[in-house]
């Protein structure tokens, strides 16, 4: 646990710009990978399967990856104009323009194991 402290204590200390040019590099080599098995960087409780986020360079648990992912589909809805909504006939997408009802549905999506 004192070496995830003083790794947390050294995130910290960085500028932004850092921060950015550290996740930079660790994209170019690990984004998406696997990084074993072990704890969130984010203080998770939950041991799980730790994938190297493309946004921060941290090992994250799948949650916080997949919550990572909405909080950037939130981004492109606000940066367009434009919503993702799901026709269930079909079974497929739509993009429509932005509806906040489409916003509320879209953050509470369940995220699968």
């Amino acid at each position: 646990m004192e070496g995830k402290r003083k790794k947390d204590e050294n995130w910290r200390q960085l500028t932004e710009s850092e921060k950015k040019e550290y996740a930079k590099t660790v994209l170019e080599s690990n984004a998406g990978h696997k990084m074993g098995y072990g704890l969130c960087d984010r203080g998770c409780s939950d041991l799980d399967d730790l994938t190297c986020s493309p946004i921060t360079g941290e090992e994250v648990c799948s949650k916080c990856l997949k919550q990572d992912f909405i909080q950037d589909i939130m981004k492109l809805y606000k940066k367009y104009g434009l919503s993702i909504a799901h026709d269930s006939g079909a079974g497929a997408f739509i993009i429509t323009d932005i509806d906040d009802r489409l916003v509320n549905w879209m953050k509470n999506a369940e995220l699968e194991d």
